[in-house]
């Protein structure tokens, strides 16, 4: 008995591994899922391609830096529920100030910085502080406080109306208001 049910479990493994890898490459956020199902999870079919060894994850709390990786490779850098740092580098890469869509402190203090490329940066409960870089860049400030400098390139910012209020704007090209309902649905880079 114990062969039988070896076989079919060991037989699924090629699967999973091809069913994983091709999610990763499909540019899934593949570690943040704990935000309560695909409808309140952000959309991701516009950004850039990367692979799971792109992905970073600070601790849940303290102060911690992430940097993106050298050359030009497109990064995921997550944030969590401490105050972060968080530097992408050369490639087109998604920053997330807190990468768990609840519970988010308002008191932590996050810094994005999103480099050369075009970019996806998401801003968390506390301060935050973003600032695009050079490139076409994508923001989305629905949450928390602070500013935003959509830095050289055609950038857009994503948002409640009910919110500008909490943010201070400078270089940005276009603003894109969002219900403070809406779910699910991908930041786009301009072109």
């Amino acid at each position: 008995m114990r062969h039988l049910l070896r076989r079919p479990v060991l037989a699924l493994v090629p699967f999973l591994l091809a069913v994983s890898v091709a999610g990763v490459s499909q540019a899934d956020h593949i570690i943040g899922t704990s935000c309560g199902g695909a409808a309140k999870c952000a959309g991701h079919e516009f950004w850039p391609k990367m692979t799971l060894d792109d992905v970073q994850k600070t601790p849940e709390r303290g102060t911690n830096t992430l940097r993106g990786k050298a050359g030009t490779h497109n990064d995921e850098l997550l944030g969590w529920h401490g105050s972060d740092t968080l530097l992408g580098g050369d490639g087109d890469d998604v920053l997330w100030a807190d990468h768990i869509g609840t519970n988010q402190p308002k008191g932590q203090v996050d810094v994005l910085s999103g480099g050369n490329g075009n970019d996806f940066l998401y801003s968390a409960a506390g301060r935050n502080t973003m600032t695009g870089g050079p490139g076409n860049d994508a923001i989305k400030a629905r949450y928390g406080r602070g500013t935003v400098n959509c830095g050289p390139g055609r950038d857009i910012v994503h948002l409640p109306k009910s919110r500008r209020k909490n943010w201070k704007f400078s270089n940005c090209e276009k603003y894109e208001y969002r219900s403070e309902s809406a779910t699910g649905q991908g930041l786009k880079t301009l072109p």
